[in-house]
């Protein structure tokens, strides 16, 4: 009975452990380490200039700005350290009327 015990103590440590070092796409880490960010592999390099690592995440965390906007992120790394947070944001305002106003060129 005792082992079952540890057993499930070992398990509840191991989800809790995970959870706390998991990345927050709402509060990054900023000057964290590539790989300590990268242990699940979801930061996908898609360009390097000038000294400057750009990463997508594409992991399960979502931004909550997501709720009303729709954005492109990346992330730049500078000696393998997260320098920074760019976000490209679209509003959904503007999705409509872009969308608008194809459909417009559409029928017209």
């Amino acid at each position: 009975m005792r082992k079952k015990w540890v057993s499930i103590f070992c398990f509840i440590f191991m989800m809790v452990t995970t959870v706390v070092w998991a990345f927050d796409c709402n509060k990054p880490d900023f000057g964290a380490k590539l790989e300590k960010l990268n242990k699940e592999g979801f930061f996908v390099k898609y360009m390097e200039n000038g000294g400057i690592s750009y990463y997508k995440y594409t992991g399960p965390c979502r931004p909550t700005i997501h709720e009303t906007a729709t954005m492109d992120i990346g992330y730049a790394f500078i000696a393998n350290k997260l320098y920074a947070r760019i976000i490209n944001l679209t509003t959904r305002k503007q999705i409509i009327e872009k969308v608008k106003n194809e459909i417009v060129k559409k029928v017209s």
